[in-house]
């Protein structure tokens, strides 16, 4: 456990270091680049910053994960307990071969980089490369020596905390700029400037790079939308780890729902996009080609993809329209919405959408879906019923008596059995249940005109 210098004692080290510079740097602060002292410290001196961007996601599952109050590191930022468990996570982040700080440091041996630190000894930007020479220099002092001290630059002692948070922002979050927090960590970041520090909203957009307040608004919806799916949905509330992977499949969920005004709608596409991104790896699921994270191929797909789910899983009545695209009512999105709401089917729901709209897709290339050939069938039973054999030349019936060959060859070959009298229950690979008595019913039809026509010929003989 560390020893945690007093802070009384931090000062003054720090008072007299100012007074004497070794040199000068340049900072943004306060809205201009400023000339800041440069100075050499004790490395037991400074104190990780518990208030850390990099780290928010990692302090909350920690927190959550040892049943500790939420304001556990902030407020316990001075004790030897916190900044031993924020070594340590800082240590295992310097070792990511991402960043390679651990490593650059164990070959050079030599501090390349100098810290930022507060008029308290806290330190605003180099917490991962502390970490590092604190754990090199335990391991071999000889090697290490160089680490014993530590540079580093001194911002103003009446800067505020508010100030703070935009140097944080300015040398290390915004986009441009290497190593850049999580997708997680800079949406929290974010919140809390706006809603908790009241930083002007204008000033986070200038420090975070951001071209409008929609822009930020946009990612901090993006954050809530996660934490909805976290804490309803997966009832893990604040897990972000869970969600690291997932930034591309919520800026396209929220991107895509703006498109719908009903709350019910909208919540029925959220719940199908909570269950595919929780299957994203099951069924590789990619956010730039799948709804409801990319715009839909075709367009029209969504309403009959839900009307076809409904259908096939008993929740609408079946209808001639279903998957037409105007099946679906008011409390139907709701029914729907009921059913959706289901995390443990999670995975059959994801990829009864994936198959869904993969169908749609094959109708809409001329690959007919099931339901399009069950539609065009009752259509065309319906013709074929109204006919007067009368009206046909003897070309236009040579090429009906074609035609119907074809259909009942077709037929053959999607039932794999012969062709009888009388018409036994069909099952048809690849359909619904939903859908057989129409089969059956459409087979039955054209048997009925296939006698009419024979008798049409006998008696023309």
């Amino acid at each position: 456990m560390p020893d945690v210098m007093p802070l009384d004692e931090r000062r003054r080290l720090i008072t007299a270091a100012r007074q004497q510079p070794a040199a000068t740097e340049y900072v943004f602060l306060q809205g201009r680049y400023q000339s800041l002292p440069v100075v050499e410290l004790p490395l037991t001196l400074p104190l990780f910053r518990a208030g850390n961007g990099r780290l928010a996601v990692l302090e909350a599952d920690y927190v959550t994960e040892h049943d500790l109050p939420p304001d556990y590191f902030t407020s316990g930022e001075e004790t030897p307990e916190v900044q031993q468990c924020l070594q340590d996570m800082l240590l295992d982040l310097a070792k990511n071969p991402d960043a390679a700080i651990y490593q650059e440091l164990h070959d050079s041996a030599l501090q390349t980089e100098r810290l930022l630190l507060t008029d308290r000894g806290i330190v605003l930007d180099g917490n991962r490369r502390l970490a590092s020479m604190r754990a090199l220099y335990a391991a071999d002092p000889g090697t290490y020596s160089a680490f014993n001290r530590v540079e580093a630059v001194l911002l103003p002692e009446d800067v505020t905390d508010t100030e703070l948070e935009l140097v944080e922002a300015a040398k290390q979050m915004a986009p441009d700029l290497k190593l850049a927090y999580s997708w997680v960590d800079r949406r929290l970041k974010l919140r809390h400037h706006r809603d908790e520090l009241k930083i002007p909203v204008d000033q986070i957009c200038k420090t975070y790079r951001l071209e409008s307040e929609q822009a930020l608004n946009r990612e901090i919806e993006e954050l809530a939308l996660a934490e909805e799916y976290l804490a309803d949905y997966l009832n893990e509330p604040r897990h972000y780890k869970a969600v690291d992977f997932a930034e591309d499949y919520f800026t396209g969920l929220r991107e895509q729902l703006e498109q719908y005004g009903e709350a019910d709608i909208r919540r029925v596409w959220k719940l199908v996009g909570f269950a595919m991104t929780r299957e994203a790896g099951a069924l590789a699921i990619e956010p730039g080609k799948q709804f409801p994270f990319a715009p839909s191929k075709p367009p029209y797909a969504p309403v009959p993809a839900l009307e076809l789910y409904g259908g096939e899983n008993d929740l609408l009545p079946y209808t001639k329209k279903l998957g037409s695209g105007a099946v679906l009512r008011g409390n139907d999105y709701k029914i729907l919405g009921q059913a959706l709401n289901d995390p443990a089917k999670s995975h059959d729901i994801a990829r009864q959408f994936v198959r869904l709209f993969s169908q749609i897709l094959a109708d809409f290339n001329d690959r007919p879906h099931p339901i399009a050939v069950i539609n065009r069938l009752k259509q065309t039973n319906q013709m074929l019923g109204r006919l007067e054999l009368d009206q046909f030349t003897e070309g236009q019936r040579s090429e009906l008596y074609g035609q119907l060959a074809e259909t009942a060859y077709q037929f053959r070959y999607l039932t794999q059995q012969e062709e009888q009298d009388t018409i036994r229950p069909v099952v048809v690979t690849g359909f619904s249940p939903l859908f057989n008595p129409i089969i059956r019913a459409c087979i039955k039809t054209w048997q009925r005109l296939k006698t009419r026509l024979n008798a049409s010929s006998k008696h023309n003989s």
